[in-house]
């Protein structure tokens, strides 16, 4: 599993969640750039993809990511802080396969990564707005 969140606070929390899951193999990067480079030679089934890791905009960086062979077959969520009806088209149009709204909750975001495993497409979820 890939986090890429350049906020360090919030992927720590993320990193915890995932290990409680129990995702034995987490990687977490903080820039696009990073991301690019590592899915060059690594695979990921699974990319927690923050919408402000820059400088691209968000749709275009999940083009990249979806060209990139790391992330041929992996599933991505977004997590966005806004999200318009044309934002979440971009994010689905692009290639993103589920949303989630921030600020989230530890328990939403559970939710969400162990639902991952299973087959689904342009689902948007809502937070509890409860961030630990």
């Amino acid at each position: 599993m890939l986090i890429a969140n350049k906020h360090g606070s919030v992927a720590k929390v993320i990193e915890r969640v995932c290990g409680k899951l129990g995702y034995a193999q987490v990687q977490t990067l903080a820039t696009a750039e990073e991301v690019i480079t590592a899915l060059d030679s690594l695979r990921f089934n699974l990319i927690l993809m923050d919408d402000n890791l820059g400088p691209q905009d968000m749709a275009g960086m999940i083009e990249s990511m979806k060209r990139a062979p790391g992330a041929a077959d992996a599933q991505i969520i977004l997590t966005t802080t806004s999200l318009s009806a044309a934002t979440a088209k971009r994010a689905i149009a692009a290639g993103v396969d589920d949303i989630l709204l921030k600020p989230f909750s530890p328990e939403a975001l559970m939710l969400k990564l162990s639902a991952a495993g299973q087959p689904r497409r342009q689902t948007v979820s809502s937070s509890d707005r409860a961030w630990a």
